[in-house]
């Protein structure tokens, strides 16, 4: 009979344990489940603040894009050759453009080689991405000694011609009609005679990725 009583004891006392046991570890996985829903409903916060947050910026960006703007000034450059290893293709685009007869010194030109001419001499202005092109302005040197190599030049975005000089002035203005989208600008000389610039600008809007944009881009390509 003790031993019975005993063994009864022992037995109550393992299921008292066993369900202490239990009880502590509902415990446990109440707590890790509310810590768990907690971490859940605080990473959904975050996701949601980081979602708008990006909402914002985008909305910004597209903002920016859509600005007409100055987009070639310090922007790289190329010309078939260099007049006197120093009127270098730079100049088109480093924002100097005063109206004052200062070529070598503080108003340099862009120019190219005069022992060097033949047809199409060029300078290209590389915008370093694909942008929606408004306007390209080209600013006449000061000087009027080569003012006879001014007309007849044209423009090109990428393979699209946007324009042809007519004249002689301080200033060209061509704005670009239509959906025309380029990566580099052209002046091509389609005479045997040098190019020279005080400055060259573009403006545009951009830059944009080839999906972004509807018209056929099968033309982007210089020739």
């Amino acid at each position: 009979k003790q031993w019975y009583q005993r063994r009864v004891r022992e037995v109550k006392g393992y299921k008292d344990l066993v369900s202490e046991q239990g009880d502590m570890m509902k415990d446990l996985v109440n707590q890790q489940s509310a810590e768990l829903k907690s971490l859940m409903s605080k990473h959904a916060e975050e996701v949601g603040e980081l979602k708008s947050d990006l909402k914002t910026l985008k909305s910004t960006i597209d903002v920016m894009r859509s600005e007409v703007r100055l987009i070639s000034q310090q922007k790289l450059t190329w010309q078939n050759s260099t007049q006197a290893g120093r009127h270098f293709s730079d100049f088109l685009v480093d924002g100097v453009y005063r109206m004052t007869n200062d070529e070598s010194g503080m108003n340099p030109i862009q120019h190219t080689a005069d022992n060097q001419v033949g047809p199409n001499m060029m300078v290209m202005i590389d915008l370093g991405a694909l942008f929606k092109i408004h306007t390209v302005k080209l600013w006449k040197r000061t000087s009027t000694c080569c003012d006879g190599r001014f007309p007849g030049l044209l423009i090109y975005a990428d393979d699209t011609l946007i324009g042809v000089t007519s004249g002689v002035k301080y200033l060209y203005n061509f704005p670009v009609n239509g959906e025309v989208y380029a990566n580099k600008i052209y002046v091509k000389q389609p005479a045997a005679r040098t190019v020279n610039f005080l400055e060259i600008q573009v403006f545009g809007t951009g830059p944009f990725g080839k999906d972004e944009i509807s018209c056929d881009l099968d033309h982007m390509q210089p020739s």
